[in-house]
Parts: structure tokens; C-alpha cells; sequence
């Protein structure tokens, strides 16, 4: 069975907490990790660099003590990485 060929890869995205954001990825990435920088984020993702085909995935960013709301189409959040800039605590989240 031939080995799967895989690399970290960095993509940006541009969020301001509480409203959901979108970026291309290419099919079947998984999302490692999320840093920031004001409004510019990057996702770290490995990835199979071969991959043509991308799908639109979906983050949101909330600080801490704040109500998240998601709307129908999506079911769950899944946790990426909590980010803390100065005092401000941020919850870095995929839609799903």
C-alpha cells in the first residue's frame, strides 16, 4: 500500500470575533492550529500537497464570556486553539 504524502501548510483568514469567516482548503485538510494578528488569523493545516480539489471550511473566533451564536446549517463547533492577545482571551472555533 502506497504512503500518503502530507505537509504542514499555512492558509489566512480574516475574522472579527463573533461573526463566522470562510476560507478555501484543500479536500480532506486537517486543521492543526490558529494564531492571530488583529483581524488576520492563520490555520495551519496538514494537508496531502498533491490535493486539487479544495472545500470552503468555516471558522469563528469569539472572546471569552461571550455568547456564541451559530445558525441552523451548522450543528457543532470544533475547538482549534484558545489565543491570548494582551488580556483579551480568544476561542478559536471550526463550524461543523
Amino acid at each position: 500500500m502506497p504512503e500518503k504524502r502530507r505537509q504542514v501548510s499555512k492558509f489566512s483568514i480574516q475574522l472579527s470575533p463573533g461573526v463566522p469567516g470562510a476560507v478555501q482548503l484543500p479536500r480532506g485538510a486537517q486543521v492543526l492550529s490558529a494564531q492571530a494578528a488583529g483581524v488576520n488569523y492563520s490555520i495551519w493545516a496538514l494537508v496531502d500537497p498533491g490535493e486539487t480539489a479544495t472545500q470552503e471550511r468555516e471558522f469563528l473566533v469569539v472572546k471569552q464570556d461571550e455568547e456564541i451564536f451559530i445558525d441552523y446549517k451548522h450543528l457543532s463547533l470544533k475547538f482549534v486553539n484558545a489565543l491570548q492577545i494582551g488580556a483579551v482571551m480568544l476561542h478559536f472555533f471550526e463550524l461543523v
